[in-house]
């Protein structure tokens, strides 16, 4: 899955930090196919992805980026309109080093 980085709105108060990189989610107690969302930062421990996928709190969800697995915990989940939603979510433990790569990566990657 090829990276894919946006340049950031000037008029968006949400600040530079935003990024549309492409990735599959997963919940991780149920069998069925990934579903494509967006990751849309990434902080120390957290991420905010975009997904057609309206989830509660406290869900185990997978999210699939570049070939890797990461496992997270659903702390928030807010409509965004229509069948997408924003989803705030908090990396299980296991997890936390690969999110540092992916931190690091992003940052390169922006235009």
């Amino acid at each position: 899955m090829p990276v894919v980085a946006r340049k950031p709105n000037p008029a968006s108060n949400k600040g530079s930090d935003d990024f549309a990189l492409p990735i599959s989610v997963r919940l991780t107690d149920q069998i069925g196919e990934p579903v494509d969302g967006t990751l849309r930062r990434v902080s120390t421990g957290f991420f905010v992805i975009s997904a057609p996928l309206a989830i509660k709190p406290e869900r185990r969800v997978e999210i699939l980026f570049q070939g890797r697995r990461i496992e997270t915990q659903v702390v928030y989940c807010q409509q965004q309109g229509g069948s997408n939603w924003q989803l705030g979510l908090r990396v299980v433990p296991d997890s936390e080093a690969f999110v540092r790569e992916i931190g690091r990566a992003s940052c390169r990657e922006r235009v």
